[in-house]
């Protein structure tokens, strides 16, 4: 089981109200307004605002897709930049600046043209270009599935985002700002990649760990647990730099969970027992503090008011108030099954794998739902604010469904092994066990 980056990222979100936009395509210059300012339908398909600090006037939204949003409208015939990478327009996008390396956006095509995973574009007479702004791995399309139709020429597969690993794994997968991070369980590593093309390659190395493999994330850190030991470590990101943050006595984590808000990082020790809080100032370097008593905790989550985990010993969901940590007492039962293999919360909702079911639950634990029935069982997930997402143990399926109920669950890949799952506005990111990547697609 492993970690999620919505859920590690759910108290802060719940709290300031904050969550991923979506792309949002438009047909006429009617469906763009930003704060009852007018906008232009481009011929890209999206929308763009006045702002004089461009040549053209304009300049594309924040629903725009990675490579065009915030960035200024090409002046009609003319290119921009480098003068890599058309837009639905034909004409060429800004280069953007990420961690001081200018990175040119990947092909998005013109009219009539089909841009393949590699940047390759097919126009309608049978000739090929090869897109400056391709990688040697490759970069999904934007927006390929369900809300956006028509959005591809094709069927939308993943490509390989980051590894192999070699003489390692590839256990557990976050997003940090503009960096995806992973972990190598055997490897007692974590690898770095930049969501643009660019960096690849180790965050930093923990020798003192026997495996590295939950993770859980901030926006400056990435949080994982010793699966043989009785620590919590953290790396800052991107430099790597490595420190304690917390211990428990005789301690092991095995495969238990971590979650982190504003203030605190939780955990299951799933080998020696109990969920533990340590604060992120450090000031819990010593010990950790007793957060509840569960024998076999195991998969956990939070909101702004509530610790959620998979106790394995009850087949029970349970909760806790924050602010009532260490009262075993107050600790509430919110679902008795079987087969509990995964959790995520949102500001409204449960959400959790029970073996191959997805069910979405009141936080009371009232009115449960099965919104799908998987492939195979749930081992991973995340969700975004339309559909929860799920890895499959055993199916090698990349899934999802909507929250609210409606529509029927779609098989977004087929993978080898597909194991820790985390997402940002735009792609998917999932850890193929079988071939020890990451694994992107749009979503």
């Amino acid at each position: 089981m492993t970690s999620r980056l919505q859920r590690t990222l759910a108290a802060a979100i719940a709290g300031l109200g904050l969550g991923c936009s979506l792309t949002f395509p438009c047909e006429t210059d009617a469906q763009c307004t930003r704060n009852s300012t007018p906008g232009v339908c481009q011929a890209s398909g999206y929308c763009s605002f006045p702002d004089q600090q461009c040549e053209s006037d304009q300049r594309y939204g924040e629903l725009a897709p990675r490579g065009l949003a915030g960035t200024c409208v090409p002046v009609a015939g003319t290119e921009s930049g480098s003068g890599s990478g058309t837009t639905g327009s034909g004409t060429t996008a800004a280069p953007m600046s990420s961690g001081g390396t200018t990175v040119t956006p990947p092909s998005t095509g013109s009219p009539g043209t089909t841009v393949t995973l590699d940047g390759t574009s097919t126009a309608s007479d049978g000739s090929t270009t090869q897109g400056e702004g391709s990688s040697s791995t490759g970069r999904p399309p934007v927006c390929c599935h369900g809300d956006c139709p028509d959005a591809c020429a094709g069927a939308c597969n993943p490509v390989q985002f980051a590894g192999p690993a070699m003489d390692s794994e590839a256990v557990d997968v976050v997003v940090v700002d503009q960096w995806v991070v992973w972990s190598t369980g055997i490897g007692s590593t974590l690898r770095i990649t930049s969501i643009e093309p660019g960096l690849d390659g180790l965050l930093a190395a923990v020798p003192d760990n026997v495996f590295v493999s939950q993770l859980a994330a901030d926006d400056t850190h990435v949080y994982f647990v010793d699966f043989m030991g009785p620590t919590v470590r953290r790396a800052s990101v991107p430099d790597g730099t490595v420190e304690l943050v917390t211990q428990v006595t005789e301690g092991q984590a095995n495969f238990g969970d971590l979650v982190v808000d504003q203030t605190h990082v939780y955990f299951a020790m799933l080998g020696s027992g109990g969920v533990w809080r340590a604060a992120k100032d450090l000031s819990d370097v010593d010990a950790a503090e007793p957060f509840a008593d569960d024998l076999l905790p195991f998969d956990i989550a939070l909101d702004a008011t509530h610790a959620y985990w998979i106790d394995l010993d009850t087949d029970q969901i349970h909760r806790l108030a924050l602010a009532r940590a260490g009262n075993n007492g107050a600790i509430e039962s919110i679902l008795d099954s079987f087969v509990l293999r995964a959790l995520v919360v949102d500001q409204t909702h449960v959400f959790v794998g029970n073996g191959s079911d997805i069910v979405r639950l009141d936080k009371d634990g009232t009115n449960p739902l099965t919104l799908a029935n998987g492939a195979g069982l749930v081992w991973d997930m995340a969700f975004d604010e339309i559909h929860v997402y799920w890895t499959t143990d055993g199916g090698n399926t990349v899934e999802r469904v909507r929250k609210d109920g409606t529509g029927t669950s779609e098989v977004l890949a087929v993978s080898s092994s597909p194991q820790g799952l985390s997402l940002d506005c735009a792609t998917l990111y999932w850890t193929e066990a079988g071939t020890a990547t990451v694994q992107a697609m749009d979503k």
